[in-house]
């Protein structure tokens, strides 16, 4: 699976179930303007329990190995999921995120 794959079936995964989500890490990075290489996709999250463990089924049901996070085996990509902390910054920069297109897929992203 490409990065431009597993980006596209996260964010159609994620929207899918309901899950407010905002794209961080390397890949907003590079939207803004600072690109920097790593071969994961870090995802934080606003989700329950029950959401958690369907989002994984969906995965897993997709070919991805799941646990706290999901990797494609064939080609070593990962989704790092990370809940969102019930701190003020955090849910301020939550409640912040914008919608852009990566790689042509429509995602929620963190704002710079």
């Amino acid at each position: 699976m490409s990065s431009e794959s597993i980006l596209r079936l996260t964010a159609r995964t994620l929207t899918e179930l309901g899950i407010p989500y905002m794209i961080t890490g390397s890949l907003a990075s590079a939207f803004y303007g600072e690109p920097r290489s790593t071969q994961d996709l870090d995802v934080v999250v606003n989700a329950k329990a029950a959401e958690l463990q369907a989002l994984g089924a969906r995965l897993r049901d997709e070919g991805l190995y799941c646990d706290s996070n999901a990797i494609d085996p064939a080609t070593g990509w990962k989704v790092d999921f990370i809940l969102l902390k019930d701190q003020p910054f955090h849910r301020a920069a939550f409640e912040a995120r914008g919608d852009v297109e990566l790689s042509g897929t429509p995602v929620r992203l963190i704002r710079a």
